[in-house]
Formats: structure tokens, C-alpha cells, sequence
């Protein structure tokens, strides 16, 4: 199974996702899947969304800065 960011930043928020779906190819329907995080993993999760989104804003400032020195 695999999370987009949509579904991590619900995790986050939340603390549990119950839109996702995986195939039974036994009875070959689709059954809910529910991920419940507990208080610390869920403090863990948005601590580590924070850093990715200020690094990513980090990095963008950088490319800014470096195609004001190349045009300079």
C-alpha cells in the first residue's frame, strides 16, 4: 500500500485515513482500509512533514538567489 502526500498530511492532522481502499482478488471487491496512529507516532508524523516543508522552502529561496547571481 502506498500514501500520497494528501493521505500523510491527513495522518498528520487526524491521526487516521479511512478513504483508502485495497483490491481482494479472492472476492474481487475493494474493502476499506483504516490506519489509526497512536498520540506519539502522530506527533512524529507532523514534525517530520514541518522539516520536509521547510526544506522545501529552504531550497526553493536558494534556486531564487542562484538565478538572480546567474542573471547578475
Amino acid at each position: 500500500m502506498q500514501l500520497n502526500t494528501d493521505d500523510l498530511i491527513k495522518l498528520a492532522e487526524n491521526g487516521k485515513i479511512t478513504e483508502t481502499y485495497w483490491w481482494d482478488n479472492y472476492e474481487q471487491r475493494y474493502f476499506p482500509i483504516e490506519i489509526e496512529l497512536d498520540d506519539m507516532a502522530k506527533a512524529v508524523l507532523h514534525e517530520c512533514l514541518y522539516m520536509l516543508n521547510f526544506e522545501k522552502k529552504y531550497y526553493e529561496r536558494e534556486r531564487k538567489r542562484e538565478q538572480k547571481k546567474q542573471k547578475a
